[in-house]
């Protein structure tokens, strides 16, 4: 679902916008185009989210004080890998940059950004929240959040996201001049 992520977005910016022809013709050609640089940043986030995972589990196994810090420390970790991952593909899709400085920069407005970060990470968790509240209705929350809630998520998010990074192309233009 990440690797479309960038695809999503980057038509939704399009839309937003009043340009494209349509969201399916647009995301099938964002597909194509982006395909290559964006599966080896969906493949290096999926790998530390699961080194991240496993060190977590790894800290059940510590002495009581350092499983305290090193719980903490993967804590914080692992806000700061979901903040980055919800800026890493809208910022691929909305500026040119390599992939390192890609990766820089989302974590650098994720943190420039708290409070929209935060207001994202609870859109991004919001069905996953449900789901651990209403565990009887599981199979009804899939359905809503397949059928609606993906694609209203990734346009909430893009609204967000545009006027982030609408202020950070600013700001670029005035460092230029």
């Amino acid at each position: 679902m990440k690797k479309d992520a960038k695809k999503d977005n980057q038509c939704t910016f399009k839309v937003l916008r009043g340009e494209g022809s349509g969201i399916a013709g647009e995301f099938l050609r964002a597909w194509k185009e982006n395909f290559g640089q964006s599966t080896p940043v969906w493949l290096l986030m999926l790998t530390l989210g699961i080194f991240l995972h496993f060190e977590l589990d790894i800290t059940a196994y510590m002495s009581s004080w350092i499983q305290d810090i090193s719980r903490m420390a993967l804590t914080i970790a692992g806000i700061l890998w979901a903040a980055e991952s919800i800026y890493i593909y809208p910022l691929t899709a909305f500026f040119e940059n390599t992939r390192k400085n890609s990766m820089k920069n989302a974590l650098l407005i994720a943190v420039g950004n708290l409070p929209q970060t935060v207001l994202l990470l609870g859109i991004w968790l919001l069905p996953f929240l449900l789901v651990l509240v209403f565990p009887a209705s599981v199979g009804y929350l899939i359905l809503a959040f397949l059928l609606i809630w993906a694609e209203a998520n990734v346009m909430i998010s893009s609204m967000v996201l545009s006027k982030i990074f609408g202020a950070v192309s600013m700001k670029e233009t005035q460092v230029l001049k």
